[in-house]
């Protein structure tokens, strides 16, 4: 419970601001200290022009506060309408990356915690007579030098994100991520296996449930740390639930085979359950991102089929990282090799399917769509085991049995023949391709894709 409620506030779009403030906040208590205790005699190598009466040093930090307080109000301008851009022409999933991108929370930060820091040496000016001077006002206008240049870097930070070209890096690299640490997940020296569930273990005993305390999107399930309260207590656990999946106070996350009762609360706290789905444990999610963009891209008023292919091409990718090593109902066996938790996974095929589905009609009648979604399955299978190869085949003639050939010429039958004969040679298929031509696609016929 302290890890899920201290990732929530970690994840939170204050989280970095407020700590820079509170930095900023240790940073002027000392520039205050430096100041109190030591005097421009104190330091008579420091230039003079450092050191300013009272009049110009609250001058200077009034002007600094107001300056700094306008480029707040531009940069939350600027935030605005680049999250209106995202909620019209791409999608409103992506709004949510952009929030927590660190720099521009790190940016929103250093303005924030600039302007408390001048406030703070501001309230402590006063007036003397013994015409004293403070260096304070320096420091302000140092910081507000970086906070210039920052500024400067926000707005070239914000023309990138405005590319839909880097979006679509960003998501990608960002889905990547997640599927790398979802295999990081489980230490080499725990045992994983695939085997029937039928086990004389869950035999011994029925299953006992564990519903969930609050209602949210799952983020992860700590495996690690449950295999060893599972050891500990000598039980099989089944984790019923996925991250991206929906809970409530009725759902049951988990499920266990034990004649008696166990501590369940410790066992809750192992599922990190947020506000929020997020594509930082949520492969689908990231996924489902590349669709969207794809999708608005391909509609009547944008017309954009060059972003489509790049997203389309980009899931492609991540079905290639995703088939490496997946396995998909993975159980976990402790060291002397007894069940401890089983799991259930989607299979290959389920992202396979969501990553294309929405996007296949709109090759029904567009030449270039099927081919990127041919392409991308050539992409997916390079490098993996002929199981996963299999399921691209069948997909690939299941997105051309849905094709319109009848708006096809000679020179489209050439292309898409080039594409489908390249899957054919990435998933070892090649006895079973035949160019397409037209009064010719029985070979394409329903109860083969299915065979």
């Amino acid at each position: 419970m302290i890890l899920e409620r201290y990732n929530s506030l970690k994840s939170s779009h204050w989280f970095i601001p407020l700590l820079f403030i509170l930095i900023t906040f240790f940073g002027a208590m000392t520039t205050i200290y430096f100041e109190n205790m030591f005097t421009h005699a104190s330091f008579p190598f420091l230039p003079e022009p450092l050191f300013t009466s009272y009049n110009t040093g609250e001058t200077i930090l009034r002007t600094l506060f107001t300056s700094l307080f306008t480029l707040v109000l531009i940069s939350f301008s600027v935030t605005l309408v680049v999250l209106t851009t995202y909620l019209s022409n791409y999608s409103p999933r992506i709004i949510q990356s952009f929030l927590q991108d660190p720099f521009t929370s790190k940016v929103l930060g250093i303005f924030l915690g600039g302007i408390f820091y001048v406030i703070m040496l501001w309230l402590n000016l006063k007036e003397t007579n013994e015409g004293q001077l403070y260096i304070s006002p320096a420091f302000s206008i140092v910081y507000s030098i970086v906070c210039l240049i920052y500024f400067v870097l926000f707005i070239s930070h914000t023309i990138s994100w405005l590319k839909v070209t880097n979006i679509v890096e960003r998501i990608t690299n960002e889905t990547l991520l997640t599927i790398k640490n979802n295999r990081n997940t489980i230490t080499s020296n725990i045992i994983k296996k695939k085997e029937s569930l039928q086990t004389e273990n869950t035999k011994l005993f029925a299953a006992k449930r564990v519903f969930s305390i609050r209602s949210g999107y799952i983020h992860d399930v700590d495996i690690q740390k449950l295999l060893e309260m599972a050891i500990q207590d000598n039980i099989i656990v089944k984790v019923e639930k996925n991250s991206g999946d929906y809970v409530d106070e009725t759902t049951v996350l988990l499920s266990y085979y034990k004649n008696s009762k166990i501590a369940e609360k410790k066992y809750i706290d192992t599922v990190m359950i947020g506000a929020h789905r997020s594509s930082k444990y949520d492969i689908e999610y990231g996924i489902q991102k590349l669709v969207e963009i794809a999708l608005r891209s391909l509609a009547t008023m944008v017309n954009d089929p060059y972003t489509a292919s790049v997203c389309i091409n980009k899931l492609g990718k991540v079905l290639s990282v995703l088939a490496k090593d997946y396995e998909a109902d993975p159980l976990y066996f402790d060291q002397h090799n007894n069940l401890r938790i089983i799991t259930e996974k989607p299979p290959y095929s389920f992202y396979l399917y969501r990553s294309l589905y929405q996007i296949r009609p709109h090759a029904k009648e567009d030449v270039s769509i099927l081919a990127e979604i041919l392409h991308s399955l050539s992409i997916a299978a390079e490098g993996n085991n002929q199981k996963i190869k299999d399921e691209l085949w069948k997909f690939g003639r299941y997105v051309l049995r849905g094709f319109n050939f009848s708006v096809a010429n000679d020179l489209d039958y050439k292309f898409i023949n080039n594409k489908y004969k390249l899957l054919a040679d990435k998933t070892n298929y090649q006895a079973s391709y035949r160019p397409i031509e037209k009064h010719s696609l029985t070979h394409l016929n329903d109860q083969e894709i299915m065979d």
